[in-house]
């Protein structure tokens, strides 16, 4: 949550550390949808830096961890 209202708020610093924070916590409680989501959230606030080869590396990982858990990525970013 944290990381979203930086990212909103224009601080991709903070944002992009408490994504990386979240990944850690879902990673070491067993959660498997929640770091997709994270990624494809890391890929938005890439895509608005300008930083488009960080933003697709995020938005790949997200559809390939959304694939192994059998979800369908259509919500998260169509196209980078």
């Amino acid at each position: 949550m944290r990381g979203l209202i930086y990212g909103q708020q224009g601080d991709a610093e903070q944002a992009i550390q408490h994504f990386q924070e979240s990944l850690r916590l879902f990673e070491k409680i067993g959660n498997q949808h929640g770091p997709a989501r994270v990624h494809d959230n890391l890929s938005q606030v890439y895509m608005n830096r300008g930083e488009k080869e960080n933003a697709k590396e995020c938005h790949m990982e997200a559809v390939a961890l959304l694939a192994e858990i059998r979800v369908d990525g259509a919500h998260i970013i169509p196209d980078l």
